[in-house]
This record gives C-alpha cells, structure tokens and sequence, in this order.
C-alpha cells in the first residue's frame, strides 16, 4: 500500500526538511548581512592613507631631520591652523 505526505517519509525526512529549512534561513541571514556591510562601507568615507601634517613634524623631529625650534615652529603654525 502506498502512503501519502509524509507519512511515508518516517524521522529522516522531517530531520532533512528541518535542516534544510534552517540552511535556508542560513544563507538569507549571510546575504542580509553582506549587503548591510557593503552599504557601511560605500557610506563611510574611507580615511587617508596619508599621515597627518603633525605627524609629519613630529616624525622628522624624532628623526634628527629638524631642530627643536623649527620642530616648535611648524607644530605652533599647523595647530593654529587647525584652530
């Protein structure tokens, strides 16, 4: 005799029909998330790559490239600047 639904199926067909729901919901939740990140990171504007002018100043001065006066000078003239 022939069985209808799942009936015939027994535990293993629920069990597939479980998981494959929940891989389902699995990949609709990975796709939400991807798309919700690509549009943070197309918002965002992304930062420079290139080190602030005080950074600079302060770099060259641990450097031995320029004198503590010139090191005073261009820090006081880039924070006013800034101001």
């Amino acid at each position: 005799m022939m069985m209808d639904g799942m009936a015939g199926c027994g535990a293993m067909g629920i069990v597939g029909m479980v998981l494959g729901g929940l891989l389902g919901l699995a990949l609709l939740v990975l796709v939400v998330l991807g798309i919700v990140w690509l549009a943070r990171q197309l918002r965002t504007p992304q930062a420079s790559s290139s080190p602030e002018p005080l950074e600079v100043v302060r770099r060259e001065y641990a450097g031995g490239r320029i004198s503590r006066e010139e090191y005073q000078q261009r820090s006081a003239d880039l924070t006013a600047a800034g101001s």
